[in-house]
């Protein structure tokens, strides 16, 4: 926080020292992200700052992180049509979860598992 705050420059900072291999590659930009998209602590700090403006440092249950908002826009509703192919994609994964976790705990009922000490 104290380099960016400094002058250092943000996506230069976040390549190399983020350990969050997909948003270190984008030089630390999360793109677009709505309320409720990420953990709280997260959402609080993220959504309380303005363009421009750099985060301390915020702890949350998947580690520091540094924010820096590069601009903000107004909610906006979009369309079904247009959003219809992710919803189906996210429900046909969720499926699979689901039906793949039945898959481990029937084979884990039928399993003859010993443990030797």
């Amino acid at each position: 926080a104290k380099q960016v705050k400094g002058g250092g420059d943000f996506a230069d900072l976040a390549r190399t020292n983020s350990a969050d291999p997909g948003s270190a590659k984008m030089g630390g930009d999360l793109g677009f992200i709505a309320p409720g998209q990420t953990v709280a602590a997260f959402d609080k700090t993220a959504f309380s700052m303005e363009p421009g403006q750099v985060s301390d440092v915020v702890e949350t249950e998947f580690g520091f992180h540094v924010i820096k908002v590069a601009e903000k826009r107004a909610a906006s509703t979009v369309p079904f049509e247009q959003v219809s192919p992710r919803i189906r994609a996210h429900l046909t994964e969720e499926a699979k979860q689901e039906r793949a976790q039945a898959f481990i705990e029937e084979i884990k009922k039928k399993a003859k598992i010993e443990v030797l000490v």
